[in-house]
């Protein structure tokens, strides 16, 4: 039995969307009353759940049934033509609606060209810059926040009090999803107390869980990838649990406001990423008289080429060293010619296991916008054989500790015997 949901599409003209067809049945609820109308709404869980599908499906509906405009964000702006912004598009074309809309890829915006309410993509490289949007027609009704665990608390506070300028006819709504990180995460403190919640709906809330075994259009070798997962990969990104700190490698550094404080021995390293990884930046201080490291900043960015990186980079780092990963000549080469002093670092045998020794003897103080930087040193972990004996094996995302660890390669010396972490 096909479940219909009836969508006014302009000038007293209804179409019926099979919804069986189009949307995993894990999320059809919430494309019905109450839940779609609920003012906070919580979508989590495991990679490949097909959360941010349904809602990208959602927005689209929505935005055709009523005069909704979204602001949908992310933490990083390069990151959005190739997640939101298509995922809207798609959806679009699902339900045969592409006459209907005006999509504006310069100005990343998809317009309902009867009405004329759209639904505008951000990223949030500078969160002041969006106190200053407006909507021809209508008001903001309709905040989406992507990836929500690589936004700060600052930022998410921000774009909450933006929304809730204006009136209109229908609830205002913010919409969130994200696989789960660290219990000590702000969402998990804000909405979950640290717990795991599967199911929750009051008048002012709704949190839906959801696993890739809950996704209906994946395959089995899909199913089969995602369950080959370890340790704390498996939890968050197979089961969609919060990380819990049991292994995890690195519990000397804690979150502080280092806005106005100023630095000397600056550091800058760089792991490079494009489709498969993440090109990332770390910015710090070095205080040896102090045994502290200051991370200042990140940038953490897929998809780009060298010319975009350079350009990223530059007002960033300026003239300064940039030390790389050695591993990749070319890149180097072509930063250079774009006028960054990039360099190779130095890899000696075991340099992984000599540079996390080295990186757990200092006290690690990460500024509170360095949201990447919190996620990886939250979860990044020894693995485990199949007895539960911990090997030297890191696990989990390690973008940003590379590029920390290439930044302070000249600090370090690689005489410091590797100790046994079992």
């Amino acid at each position: 039995m096909n479940l219909l949901l009836a969508v006014m599409v302009a000038m007293a003209t209804t179409i019926n969307i099979p919804l069986d067809k189009f949307v995993n049945p894990r999320f059809q609820f919430a494309f019905m009353e109450p839940c779609r109308s609920i003012p906070v709404q919580i979508f989590y869980g495991g990679a490949a759940s097909g959360k941010s599908v349904s809602i990208a499906q959602r927005d689209v509906l929505d935005c055709v049934s009523e005069c909704r405009n979204f602001l949908i964000v992310r933490a990083v702006a390069n990151t959005i033509r190739g997640s939101v912004f298509e995922e809207r598009i798609k959806a679009i074309n699902q339900f045969h609606l592409r006459s209907l809309f005006d999509i504006r890829g310069n100005s990343m915006e998809i317009v309902y060209a009867p009405r004329g309410n759209r639904m505008i993509f951000k990223g949030l490289d500078d969160v002041e810059k969006l106190k200053s949007i407006t909507v021809p027609v209508g008001t903001l009704t309709d905040l989406r926040v992507e990836e929500a665990t690589e936004v700060t608390e600052a930022a998410y506070d921000q774009l909450s009090l933006r929304i809730a300028r204006g009136l209109c006819d229908f609830p205002k709504r913010e919409v969130l999803s994200f696989n789960p990180v660290m219990r000590t995460h702000w969402i998990a403190k804000k909405w979950f107390n640290g717990q795991l919640i599967y199911y929750h709906r009051d008048k002012d809330k709704m949190i839906l869980h959801s696993t890739h075994l809950d996704n209906h259009f994946l395959s089995e070798g899909d199913h089969a990838k995602i369950e080959s997962m370890k340790g704390y990969m498996y939890d968050v990104y197979a089961k969609g649990k919060w990380g819990v700190l049991g292994d995890t490698i690195f519990t000397n550094w804690e979150v502080r406001d280092l806005a106005g404080l100023e630095f000397d021995s600056i550091r800058n390293g760089l792991d490079f990423g494009f489709t498969s990884g993440v090109s990332a930046l770390c910015r710090c201080a070095v205080r040896a008289s102090e045994k502290t490291i200051y991370i200042t900043k990140e940038t953490y960015d897929r998809g780009m080429t060298n010319l975009q990186l350079a350009d990223r980079l530059k007002p960033i780092v300026g003239s300064e060293l940039l030390w790389c990963d050695s591993a990749e000549p070319k890149s180097i080469q072509e930063l250079r010619m774009y006028g960054i002093n990039a360099q190779p670092v130095k890899k000696g045998k075991d340099s992984v296991y000599h540079s996390i020794q080295w990186l757990q003897q200092w006290h690690i103080i990460i500024d509170k916008t360095c949201m990447n930087a919190q996620n990886e040193f939250s979860q990044f972990q020894w693995m485990k054989n199949k007895e539960g004996e911990i090997i030297q094996q890191p696990t989990g995302d390690d973008h940003f500790i590379d590029a920390l660890r290439y930044a302070t390669e000249r600090d370090r010396s690689y005489d410091v015997p590797i100790i046994s972490v079992g």
